[in-house]
């Protein structure tokens, strides 16, 4: 009798703790953005709403709908640079779409120039009509039996690009939209030297860009979106120090595919949590990268990468808990370091090395305690 009602009083603890902390939530959520409501754009049919954080005096500014323009012709949408609300002004630091897949192709038909101040930092991934899932299960690059995954459709993407974008390249070849580098001309060649101030590049930035070289990322961009490079030809890229401010990794397909691609750096400074998977896929012209600065390491992250010489350090803490890391990848030589976290994973997984048929030499730290099965399967170069 004595332990039900022990039982029977940590639940209420747990349910009173629980309303406490969702209490909490709340509260600091009213708190936090005070005011939201409609703006008049003044246009014939974009509708925008908008949240006001009072603690900041920041405004998100929300597309909720873009109608046809007068006579079905498109016109031009204006997003403020800031909300005046009771006398009080209020910067616009973002916008976002409110119906991701409808609203993009709308903005698409419905407008022939989108101008987003340089207030703006930040742009909702899926306002754009070629920021779409994408699907498959295949790869040219390798094949993993233990994984599947989705690859981005290049051609899909370049589709979708708006004559609104298309219409306004600047003569760099690159469309921004406030600090966000939204698209690079497909046909553009030559290096791309991104502006400074810029913050953020939207996801597919580059993907399908086939003549560009060096691109150079200036030490203000804080978030590298997924698929930004994907498919492209660029060569030679920097990783700014900034990235770990916002977003703290390379994630998901962001270079995945572009086989010209031979250096990367990062800058001084420049500390990621972790690299995501299928990141650096395909990029086959890669002489090699140093990976001391980075947390972790997703599946898929460098399978297919390298040119048949690299020198590759690694901590087996870095291998995330997944398979296929460096599958088919032409790695010469492979050196496992000493873990820096005593709790830091002690595993080199099933397929991570899978099919490196370049690798000739293997050496292993005392931070190595578990080789699972089939981790060096098919590196017929190993003696």
């Amino acid at each position: 009798m004595i332990l039900k009602s022990r039982k029977a009083l940590r639940a209420v603890l747990v349910l009173a703790l629980c309303f406490a902390f969702f209490t909490c939530a709340v509260s600091a959520a009213s708190e936090h953005v005070e005011t939201q409501g409609e703006y008049d754009t003044g246009g014939p049919g974009a509708k925008l709403t908008y949240s006001l954080n009072s603690t900041d005096g920041t405004a998100q500014v929300t597309i909720t709908d873009v109608l046809p323009g007068e006579g079905g012709e498109g016109y031009d949408l204006v997003i403020p640079s800031a909300i005046e609300v009771d006398g009080d002004e209020y910067v616009v630091v973002s916008i976002s779409p409110y119906t991701e897949t409808s609203l993009s192709e709308a903005l698409g038909a419905n407008i022939s120039t989108l101008t987003v101040p340089d207030t703006v930092t930040g742009i909702g991934g899926n306002l754009f009509p070629w920021n779409k899932t994408f699907s498959g299960s295949n790869s040219d690059y390798v094949k993993i039996s233990s994984a599947s995954w989705s690859l981005p459709d290049t051609e899909e993407t370049l589709a979708a690009i708006p004559a609104f974008i298309s219409d306004n390249y600047g003569e760099d070849g690159c469309y921004y939209a406030g600090k966000t580098l939204v698209r690079v001309d497909p046909e553009f060649e030559g290096d791309v030297e991104v502006k400074e101030g810029t913050v953020s590049i939207l996801a597919s930035a580059f993907e399908g860009c086939g003549g560009i070289g060096k691109v150079t990322l200036p030490s203000s961009v804080e978030y590298l979106a997924t698929r930004a490079f994907a498919n492209s030809s660029v060569t030679e890229v920097n990783i700014p120090a900034g990235l770990t401010d916002h977003g703290d990794q390379i994630f998901s397909y962001t270079f995945y595919g572009c086989e010209d691609l031979e250096t990367v750096t990062f800058d001084e400074g420049c500390e990621l949590d972790k690299i995501g998977y299928c990141a650096y896929m395909g990029c086959e012209s890669l002489e090699g990268i140093d990976l001391s600065n980075v947390g972790g390491i997703e599946g898929l992250a460098f399978a297919g990468a390298f040119d048949g010489s690299a020198e590759l350090n690694i901590r087996p803490e870095q291998l995330l808990s997944s398979s296929g890391h460096f599958a088919a990848a032409g790695i010469k030589t492979l050196v496992f370091c000493e873990n820096e976290d005593e709790d830091g994973s002690t595993n080199i997984y099933t397929e991570t090395f899978r099919d490196c048929v370049d690798l000739t030499s293997v050496t292993l730290s005392s931070s190595v305690e578990r080789l699972y099965a089939g981790a060096f399967e098919g590196c017929t170069s190993l003696e």
